[in-house]
């Protein structure tokens, strides 16, 4: 890890509850998609952690959802420096997968699902993708979906729809997966497809980098830590009820 001032390079809002922050900053340590970085809010203590949706040689991109103060904070900063602690969590192994893949996201965990798409495009794997949201007003990454030319859909709470559902429809629940969101959508989703899968956790952290353990869970192999360990976990290694 290492801490680095990355000026802000573009701010974009998305709807009124996301937007997106393009940062200046170095990638060479971004070997993989699901990582996350640390960003210090002014006035606030704790970092906000938030993971990559993107990156390219000289910046990386940010979609980050208004939740609170300090990303409220955030989505005031139009130019100016962020601290950033950079390179931090495992990532996705895409080298667990051969041929297919399933890429399943919720809400603002569709975020660093973005990454992990391109990566498994460049592998050469089969990408189907199914994003989960409220209403069609909060859909995110449609034209990203577009461009990466992927077969995909979206399925709509407000629609009597949910990711499982849309799953079971298209015939996708026998495809290895990869999944973000809330967490009863990823638990479910692991019960319902009968694959592996490769699970990325969210939550509040305190440092980040494993030192202040806030983040730790048992899990079937003992006690990790979502920041260092993880955020990505094996769909066989989680205890659920240990995160609900």
């Amino acid at each position: 890890m290492k801490l680095k001032k990355c000026p802000i390079v573009r701010h974009k809002k998305i709807n009124e509850d996301v937007f997106q922050l393009v940062l200046e900053c170095p990638t060479d340590w971004v070997e993989k998609s699901g990582k996350f970085v640390d960003v210090q809010v002014i006035g606030k203590s704790l970092r906000r952690p938030i993971s990559l949706t993107d990156w390219d040689e000289n910046s990386i991109t940010l979609t980050i959802k208004k939740a609170g103060e300090g990303t409220n904070l955030l989505s005031e900063m139009k130019q100016g420096e962020l601290e950033v602690l950079l390179n931090l969590g495992n990532g996705f192994d895409l080298s667990y997968f051969k041929k297919d893949l399933l890429v399943v996201g919720g809400g603002i965990g569709c975020a660093p699902l973005i990454g992990c798409i391109k990566e498994a495009k460049k592998c050469g794997l089969d990408v189907k993708v199914i994003f989960g949201f409220r209403n069609k007003e909060q859909t995110l990454f449609k034209e990203e979906l577009e461009e990466l030319d992927v077969d995909y859909v979206f399925a709509y709470d407000d629609e009597n729809e949910n990711v499982i559902t849309k799953m079971k429809e298209m015939n996708w629940d026998d495809l290895p997966f990869v999944t973000c969101g809330p967490l009863v959508m990823m638990k479910k989703l692991c019960e319902e497809n009968t694959q592996s899968g490769l699970v990325s956790l969210e939550t509040r952290m305190g440092c980040g980098f494993g030192a202040c353990m806030g983040c730790s869970f048992k899990t079937k192999e003992g006690m990790k830590r979502i920041c260092k360990e993880g955020p990505v976990f094996k769909k066989e290694e989680i205890l659920w009820e240990n995160l609900m």
